[in-house]
């Protein structure tokens, strides 16, 4: 565990993450060429909620051996959508994968933002966001004889509050049944563990509210398994078959209020994952922000996802 700096670190992901939605934007609005012609589908209902769509994007040479990827916005679990992550699920259609762009549902900020702060539970917390994706998984897999896609080699990427619902559902038990194969990591927070309650008291009450909601657990001392239960770094130590994995880190991993997640912490990730033998791969995008808004660098991240998917698949 690790001191305030790093609860602070770790919570600024939840409430400062309302930036990113402009900077998944900014800088790389330039048009798309493909360098493969495929079709797509968009705003597909997965479920009953408004929040339950799905975009998808099926290469024209497709075949029932096409590789497919799940992709995960994010937005601090309280915000974002499908189409903040565009640029990367675009490149790796071009490169042959089938991909499927998804929202799920979001965690109630209703009082979050007002004088005095409402306390109040969420109905909506990353659990709920997890059995999002599960859902949207099941659909998709009923429909891939339809799509002409492979009903076994499937992977799952992420960006920022994304990625860590893609490592969480990726080495949990709702993968069970391994259907997803490998995981892409971009810019995702691997720990909300804390180490005393007392922490707490030194951050902005909209951002302890904000992590309550988003867990689903008062951050009480007596309640620090169920932290760490929603943290990937530590469900990955629990896991004992972790699948392939591929940590993505800007080298300026910042959202306004402090890094995401430090650069120690996903050298500790590797290490973790290379001590259980999991094949894996760390790389540090040199000068984009955590947001990958510079040009090139959301290119940059996608050419080493479909690489790395395309070796694990």
């Amino acid at each position: 565990m690790e001191n305030i700096n790093r609860i602070l670190i770790k919570s600024f992901v939840l409430f400062i993450c309302v930036a990113l939605i402009s900077c998944s934007n900014d800088g790389n609005n330039e048009p798309l060429i493909p360098e493969r012609e495929y079709s797509e589908q968009l705003n597909v209902s997965y479920g009953t909620n408004e929040r339950h769509k799905m975009d998808v994007y099926l290469p024209e040479n497709r075949t029932s051996q096409t590789k497919v990827v799940v992709a995960i916005h994010g937005g601090g679990f309280f915000t974002g959508v499908k189409e903040d992550i565009n640029i990367p699920v675009k490149k790796l259609v071009e490169n042959g994968f089938a991909v499927i762009n998804m929202t799920y549902r979001l965690v109630d900020t209703t009082g979050l933002f007002q004088e005095p702060i409402i306390h109040q539970p969420s109905d909506i917390t990353i659990l709920q966001q997890l059995q999002d994706i599960r859902l949207a998984i099941d659909f998709a897999l009923n429909k891939s004889k339809k799509w002409n896609v492979s009903q076994t080699k499937w992977a799952m990427f992420g960006h920022s509050a994304g990625a860590t619902l893609a490592l969480l559902y990726t080495h949990s038990d709702f993968n069970n049944d391994g259907q997803i194969k490998a995981v892409g990591n971009l810019a995702g927070a691997l720990d909300f563990g804390f180490t005393d309650e007392s922490e707490f008291d030194l951050l902005d009450p909209k951002v302890v509210e904000l992590l309550y909601r988003t867990i689903g657990a008062e951050p009480i001392n007596e309640n620090k398994l169920a932290y760490m239960a929603k943290s990937p770094y530590w469900v990955t130590f629990n896991n004992e078959n972790p699948k392939p994995t591929i940590n993505i880190l800007p080298e300026n991993n910042n959202t306004g209020g402090g890094n995401v997640d430090s650069e120690e912490k996903y050298i500790a990730y590797r290490d973790l994952l290379n001590n259980k033998q999991v094949a894996n791969q760390y790389v540090v995008v040199m000068g984009s922000d955590h947001g990958f808004s510079q040009p090139g660098k959301w290119e940059e991240a996608a050419k080493n996802l479909s690489s790395f998917f395309k070796n694990q698949m």
